[in-house]
């Protein structure tokens, strides 16, 4: 796996994005507290993954019933969903990206517009995901039931809004060797090792959301601007 490092080409807004550093801060403690203060060492994050994760099928069974209680905590898990993760590692690459393409589009849309789009984006890539190809998304397995669970729709939003802000921004991506590509062609590789993942079976992976969510994101970015969201309001 590869990092994404920003070396130019994005925002120059100077505003300090607390919203960032504090989703970076957030899902890092959620993470660390739910690993190693509340549950045992063999039980691990699943009990947690089963409190805050989201049942791809949990909204559709509550609303064909009518359980007002049902359909609320599945709105909240849309979510909650979205601030944990399975293991280090997703969590780790997770939060350099959201820290790599999170400052610079904060700086440039304002922190009120950002951490509402940074939900919508995990929203909609989960629901995309549990009705498209819900056997797919499993990150996690608690008895039968799939659960979502990580921030990688948001997260997948935010580059699809950075590429299209700023599609020429140079980035590099260590391990690989140090050459400056485009934003444009991060994107691109890395959606081709998406797919490469994909069609060799490699699973607990929500493919559909890390496309949906991009997609979301890019078409916010594009056309959301032109509707005057006062993009440098900050709080």
């Amino acid at each position: 796996m590869f990092v994404p490092i920003e070396l130019s080409g994005s925002s120059r807004a100077k505003s300090t994005p607390w919203v960032t550093w504090a989703l970076i801060a957030a899902n890092t403690a959620i993470y660390m507290i739910a690993r190693f203060a509340l549950w045992t060492p063999l039980e691990g994050l699943m009990p947690t993954i089963n409190f805050l994760g989201y049942f791809p099928g949990q909204f559709t069974a509550a609303l064909a019933h009518g359980n007002l209680l049902g359909i609320a905590g599945a709105i909240i898990n849309l979510i909650t969903h979205q601030f944990i993760h399975s293991s280090f590692l997703h969590l780790f690459f997770n939060m350099v990206f959201l820290y790599t393409f999170g400052q610079a589009l904060e700086r440039e849309v304002g922190s009120k517009v950002f951490v509402v789009g940074y939900l919508l984006f995990g929203l909609v890539a989960a629901i995309a995901q549990s009705f498209v190809a819900p056997d797919l998304s499993v990150i996690a397995q608690i008895g039968h039931a799939p659960a979502l669970a990580g921030a990688s729709g948001a997260i997948l939003g935010l580059l699809g809004a950075y590429v299209a802000y700023w599609p020429k921004a140079k980035l590099i991506m260590p391990p690989l060797p140090p050459y400056p590509i485009p934003a444009w062609g991060f994107a691109l590789f890395f959606f081709f090792m998406q797919a490469v993942n994909a069609l060799t079976g490699a699973g607990g992976v929500g493919y559909v959301a890390h496309a949906i969510g991009f997609i979301t994101g890019f078409l916010a970015a594009t056309y959301l601007p032109r509707l005057d969201l006062s993009r440098h309001t900050s709080v």
